[in-house]
């Protein structure tokens, strides 16, 4: 049987238009994702989305899509500069990621974990005290 006979024999309810982006969410749709979030997750992702975008700008890389690099750079700068708890970079690569698997795209956080677990045992040996560098 060829691939017309198959489709003329079809129910048209289960013959795919090309004329429908099969990606793109209803309004509805969109707005019951778009509050699949508590509150205060959709803010901080908001801020640790717009700090990495931020950072992108600062040094030239394009936050989406991002690379394994990148990412591992922006966790290793926020290390240097800011000395936050571990669970602080687990949430902002997370929502690198969250953001990349929004749009339907992949970030390797690779990188960027393997330099969070070195941080992560530094930030133990000092019984969760990191003291900043000097600026």
């Amino acid at each position: 049987m060829s691939r017309h006979e198959i489709a003329t024999a079809l129910p048209s309810a289960l013959v795919v238009s090309d004329d429908v982006d099969q990606d793109e969410l209803t309004p509805a749709a969109a707005a019951r994702v778009a509050d699949g979030w508590a509150p205060n997750t959709q803010r901080a992702f908001a801020h640790d989305w717009r700090k990495f975008a931020d950072w992108c700008a600062v040094v030239g890389r394009g936050p989406l899509p991002a690379t394994g690099a990148t990412v591992a750079n922006y966790v290793v700068h926020l290390i240097e500069t800011e000395a936050p708890a571990p669970a602080t970079l687990e949430r902002a690569i997370g929502t690198v990621q969250a953001h990349h698997r929004a749009v339907d795209l992949a970030v390797n956080a690779t990188p960027a974990r393997l330099a969070l677990r070195s941080y992560r045992r530094e930030w133990a040996s000092g019984v969760g005290v990191y003291v900043k560098p000097p600026p």
